[in-house]
Formats: C-alpha cells, structure tokens, sequence
C-alpha cells in the first residue's frame, strides 16, 4: 500500500510539472513575461524571481512574487470525449533593472516548482542603441533538430544576444496529435527560450 501511494504521488505530481517554459519581452520596457504549460492547471502557480550577479548563482529565497493566469485552449479536431485539453500560464517579472541579471522559478509549492532558471532584464538601448539578435528559421522536431537546437544552445550560452527570432515554419505543425508535436517542439527549444526572450514569426504560403 505504501508502495502503491508514492507511485499514485509520482504519476499525479508529473500532470502540475512545468513545461515548455519561455520567456519574452512585453510592452513595458522594465518587465519579462515568462510563460509555461502542463497537463493540469496548478491553481495558486506563479513566479519567484530575484536579482543575482551573476548566471550561476543560486537563490535560496526569491524575493519578488506575481501570480500567474491559466489559459485553457481545447483541440476541438476530436470529439468532446476525447479531447486533450492545452493548459498554459502566465505570469509577469515586473519592475525589472534595465540590464541586470535574474533569477526565476515557476510553480507553486504545493504543486512543485521548476529548476531555477536565468536571465537579463532588457538593456537600456539609449545607452547602446545596438540591438544583438539571434536568427534562424525552418526548424521541425526530431532529431533532424538535433544539431541546429546544440549550436544555438551554444550560442544563447554566453548571453551576448538580447533575443532570438525564429524566422518562419515554427514546426510545421504545432496542432498534430491534439498538440502534442507543439509540446515536443517546445520542450526543445525550453533550454534556449527560458533565459533568453524568443519570438516566432509564420510565413503564410
């Protein structure tokens, strides 16, 4: 019985884990807008984030908190029975130094949290109107990714960009399997977009 019960924790715990999570600048110049999914929404789920000095320093208590707002999105291709529902929260990093270094986690605690994560507040560019950006395009899933996700992994690793563009045909097709293929795309651009601020753009044909 005992046996049964942490398995029955384990499995149950992995529905609230958060996933895919991605950051990116919003419309106020001192905030960060950071973003995640799971299966089941965890009610009271938000972001902890603090100043840090430098990318590998470890937080052992946040200083700063915002709640997050869930979104639930239905693929309404399968009937109402079979239905996956697409369940994704938002929060906001607020009042943010223009160019100093975070540190932030999502999640709630009576539902988990994620890894600390990191990353660079959006610079002052009236200080240095140069803006550093990242830009690749025509990126699936699979392991055909598999070289293209470690370079740019690489890349996004010395911090030295303020953002990164993905320039058309975002998977292709992020819906198939009731949007499983757009969770296993997210899932393998999480390790780029969770410090560093990614935006997609669609080519229509």
């Amino acid at each position: 019985m005992f046996l049964l019960s942490i398995l029955i924790h384990s499995v149950s715990s992995t529905f609230y884990t958060p996933d895919q999570v991605h950051i990116a600048w919003t419309d106020n110049e001192t905030s960060m807008s950071v973003t995640w999914a799971s299966e089941v929404p965890s009610y009271g789920a938000s972001v902890e984030y603090s100043p840090i000095s430098s990318h590998s320093q470890i937080v052992h208590s946040f200083q700063f908190a915002s709640l997050g707002l869930w979104s639930t999105f239905p693929n309404m291709q399968e009937s109402r029975i079979l239905q996956r529902h697409l369940n994704v929260c938002k929060a906001y990093m607020i009042n943010l130094q223009p160019g100093s270094l975070y540190a932030y986690r999502v999640g709630s605690n009576t539902y988990g949290w994620s890894n600390q994560y990191s990353f660079q507040a959006k610079r002052d560019f009236n200080d240095n109107p140069i803006v550093r950006f990242l830009v690749y395009g025509d990126l699936g899933v699979g392991d055909q990714i598999e070289a293209t996700v470690n370079r740019l992994i690489q890349e996004t690793n010395t911090y030295e960009y303020d953002g990164v563009i993905h320039n058309g045909d975002i998977a292709y097709d992020l819906d198939d399997d009731q949007g499983q293929r757009g969770d296993i795309f997210l899932r393998s651009i999480e390790p780029i977009a969770k410090s560093i601020a990614l935006y997609g753009f669609t080519r229509k044909s």
